[in-house]
């Protein structure tokens, strides 16, 4: 089972992000939440890395998510993260930051679920 983290300060766009992928990718993944950037930084290590990331930009602060990203590609840069986030005017800063996807808020199921799937796909082949 891989491993994913989800990152975002609003309890309702954490619980709606994890029923997304328990709905359309049920037993991939074992989810684990946080409702800070800081707090996932504080849980990562070199020998429990999480397979895969979707992190806010804004969680607390503007740009936590890009720091969380950068330090998950810091420590290997083959895991995909995918950046959910209302701060459309920083998509740039988002995606310099190694970011694979960035969605703007608000998005549907959908979307979400096309992007992990994309980022799967990607990810698979690139190893």
């Amino acid at each position: 089972m891989q491993k994913l983290f989800i990152v975002d300060d609003e309890e309702t766009i954490l619980k709606l992000i994890r029923t997304v992928i328990e709905t359309f990718f049920a037993g991939q993944f074992e989810i684990i939440t946080f409702e800070s950037a800081d707090t996932a930084i504080k849980a990562l290590s070199e020998d429990s890395l999480p397979d895969l990331v979707i992190t806010d930009n804004s969680c607390p602060r503007k740009g936590d998510g890009c720091r969380l990203v950068s330090k998950v590609k810091g420590l290997n840069p083959e895991i995909p993260t995918i950046v959910i986030s209302g701060d459309v005017d920083y998509r740039h800063e988002i995606m310099a930051s190694g970011a694979d996807i960035f969605l703007p808020k608000p998005c549907g199921a959908d979307a979400i679920a096309h992007a992990v799937d994309s980022v799967l796909q990607h990810h698979s082949v690139r190893r």
